[in-house]
């Protein structure tokens, strides 16, 4: 049969139509500016170092601007990739005084959108959007409200979120639990035309509400697959090297887990748990990999542990110490997704996870992994005990959750976050005319 060229272009797959665009224009499509705080790397740091590269892979010429003045982040991808960095170092979440120099640097690199990536970021990035005229988006990486240890601070970001969301041109949460969350918030509800509001109601002959659709998605995190940990003998030489780093004896049974120090991953819940495993087990040992602001408590805590343990601190390319751990210990209260958890699934560990955010969609309790309820040291103890004791229970488990990974490839993560930049480019269109797309890419 034959087609129309017109005809045989809309058939093509949406990843070959940006090649050949790319090809006919002889340039990138799309210039898209990241902007993160980056004064630590954490989960969604791993997610901007996984994803730009997909990026630029797609025709999408990612930069990346973070908020501090000490960036682990941006010295990271500034050695590493030629990606243009820079930095906007604010004092606070609203310190605003970044902004002229924001502005300067979007219309020098002739940016065409904004991908915010946390509070800070969302705020001074919708702030630009005034000024600009450029579309601004979110991730989600997390419930703003649990990444602030107090009552008052968590309703504080919750309020600065919602006086500056009527800015964001989409959102784009990393697990569906995440998705649920924003569903339920009245400032988006605010910003959804009536044919887009999740309980419709008969219209009962009103004129159709003018407000345009906003664009949000879940968009599953990813994490970079490491062929060292697929490689046994390369796994059994890590395992050597870290344990005696750490001089954690061969024999011990390590519980560990990678993470912030930050009370929302409940770290001290697997303080008590692996307390009680020692009265049974005295060859625990529990490792931590990881920095933050609760290190000190946590110190204190173990000062008088009767299990020995390891506060390993921030390591670069922690997914390479994974071997050194028998069980993968991840006892969050909140959690987005977790690019720790697929990382350790990724490393072929057996997992104990609290069923909590997006971990049950990574997850299937009982088939991929043992999951317990947050904050719930007893449990948490019973589970790892179980694995413990039970090798076949363990082999089962590592082996199903592998078959998981395939949800979550930094591929798939990619191409969906390029064709949710094209969907919300063109749905700005009418306030940024200079950002249309070309024709056949509509």
């Amino acid at each position: 049969m034959n087609l129309h060229p017109q005809a045989s272009f809309i058939m093509i797959s949406y990843k070959d139509k940006l090649h050949i665009m790319t090809k006919i224009r002889g340039t990138l499509l799309m210039k898209v500016l990241h902007l993160i705080g980056g004064g630590e790397i954490g989960g969604a740091e791993h997610h901007i170092i996984t994803l730009l590269p997909g990026l630029q892979a797609r025709g999408v010429q990612p930069l990346l601007g973070c908020l501090y003045t000490h960036s682990p982040l941006a010295e990271k991808i500034q050695a590493e990739t030629s990606i243009p960095t820079d930095l906007f170092p604010m004092r606070a979440p609203i310190d605003l005084t970044p902004l002229p120099r924001l502005l300067k640097f979007c219309a020098r690199h002739q940016i065409t959108l904004i991908h915010c990536h946390g509070l800070r970021a969302n705020i001074l990035g919708r702030i630009a959007t005034l000024f600009s005229r450029l579309p601004s988006i979110t991730t989600w990486h997390s419930w703003p409200k649990s990444d602030f240890p107090g009552i008052l601070t968590g309703k504080i970001a919750m309020s600065l979120e919602g006086l500056t969301f009527g800015l964001s041109a989409g959102s784009i949460m990393v697990s569906h639990a995440l998705t649920k969350q924003l569903e339920d918030w009245p400032p988006l509800h605010r910003r959804l035309p009536s044919s887009q509001k999740l309980n419709k109601k008969k219209n009962n002959g009103k004129k159709k509400n003018p407000q345009k659709e906003y664009p949000y998605q879940t968009i599953y995190n990813s994490y970079a697959p490491l062929a060292a940990l697929q490689n046994p003998s390369l796994t059994h030489e890590a395992r050597r090297y870290y344990r005696s780093l750490w001089h954690i004896p061969e024999d011990a049974w390590v519980l560990g887990s990678v993470g912030r120090l930050h009370p929302v991953k409940g770290h001290r819940y697997l303080l008590d748990a692996a307390a009680r495993l020692a009265d049974h087990h005295p060859k625990i040992h529990l490792l931590l990999i990881g920095e933050g602001p609760e290190r000190p408590t946590l110190e204190q805590h173990l000062s008088g542990a009767a299990y020995t343990h390891t506060l390993a601190g921030y390591l670069p390319d922690a997914q390479r110490a994974l071997p050194a751990m028998d069980t993968f210990v991840f006892p969050s209260l909140h959690e987005g997704l977790g690019i720790a958890l697929l990382e350790a699934i990724h490393a072929q560990l057996p997992i104990v996870a609290t069923a909590v955010g997006g971990i049950p969609e990574v997850l299937r309790a009982g088939a991929d992994a043992l999951l317990v309820p947050p904050a719930n040291s007893s449990a948490l103890a019973s589970a790892c005990q179980r694995l413990l004791e039970d090798s076949q229970l363990r082999q089962d488990l590592t082996a199903s959750a592998q078959k998981r990974l395939i949800h979550f490839s930094p591929e798939h993560m990619a191409d969906q976050t390029v064709e949710f930049y094209h969907r919300v480019v063109s749905a700005s269109a009418p306030q940024n005319k200079s950002h249309r797309l070309p024709t056949g890419i509509q």
